[in-house]
């Protein structure tokens, strides 16, 4: 997946959102369709692939949080942030359990409802700074479009796993899928935290930097929000809200979804 921080720095808005939020999860449906109807998730365990996926995972993870801390351009470091989400995917996955297999699927739901919000919000708040994405640009800049700030921030909290919202609720089902196997429990809930530390790392600062009051010469323009915008971005605010709280008659109908297959 290093190949998406160079893709979505040069991406347009609409692009990058559509990339991160369905392309980059579709193999990810056609790999677990084919261990439930073809392969079966027995034979799966049975030949040890999932082991292999469990370790990919955890140190997609890793790797994805490290280059989104050494990461400048925020479009980039946003892409970086997606490599670890989807480690977060395949951590479940490797736990060849269907309820770690339900967690990965919502999962999927969370970073298809957050990081589209957040590329948005984050091209949004660069247009009144001439389009520069780099952070130290960016200062002050949600007061220019608070909207975008606020969305940028609550996709953040989530990213990083703040409870009530999504990511949380998230990092929950994933903690207790691993609870059956005390091998990878272990390594699953170091991992989540450190994932936890690692993203709060970078995300912080970004909403710090976000928000803080901008130096003389440095405020850019105001921005005018485009209705499409603002409604999108309400309603994706809302869907990380409701993930987050609401999470289980979700987990229900993705459970019922999986039997079928």
């Amino acid at each position: 997946h290093l190949w998406l921080p160079p893709a979505h720095g040069s991406a347009t808005t609409a692009s990058s959102s559509v990339l991160s939020g369905l392309v980059v999860k579709g193999y990810i449906i056609l790999m677990i369709r084919l261990f439930y109807k073809v392969f079966t998730i027995e034979v799966i365990r049975e030949l040890r692939v999932t082991n292999m996926i469990f370790l990919f995972g955890l140190a997609g993870m890793i790797i994805g949080s490290v280059g989104a801390i050494k990461e400048g351009h925020i479009k980039r470091m946003l892409a970086y942030s997606s490599v670890a989400q989807l480690g977060y995917v395949f951590m479940g996955i490797g736990l060849g359990t269907d309820i770690g297999i339900v967690a990965a699927c919502f999962q999927i739901l969370v970073h298809a409802c957050t990081k589209p919000m957040l590329f948005s919000c984050a091209s949004a708040l660069s247009a009144g700074r001439h389009h520069n994405k780099k952070l130290h640009a960016l200062r002050g800049a949600a007061y220019e479009n608070k909207l975008a700030g606020v969305g940028f921030t609550v996709g953040a909290l989530s990213m990083i796993g703040i409870p009530l919202f999504a990511g949380f609720a998230a990092k929950v089902l994933f903690a207790s899928a691993t609870m059956a196997q005390p091998v990878k429990m272990w390594m699953t809930l170091l991992t989540l935290a450190l994932s936890t530390v690692l993203n709060a790392l970078y995300y912080i600062p970004a909403v710090t930097v976000l928000w803080s009051r901008p130096e003389e010469g440095e405020a850019g323009e105001k921005v005018l929000v485009h209705p499409a915008f603002a409604v999108s971005t309400v309603v994706f605010i809302t869907a990380v809200f409701f993930l987050g709280i609401c999470y289980q008659p979700v987990v229900t109908h993705i459970q019922n979804g999986l039997a079928l297959l």
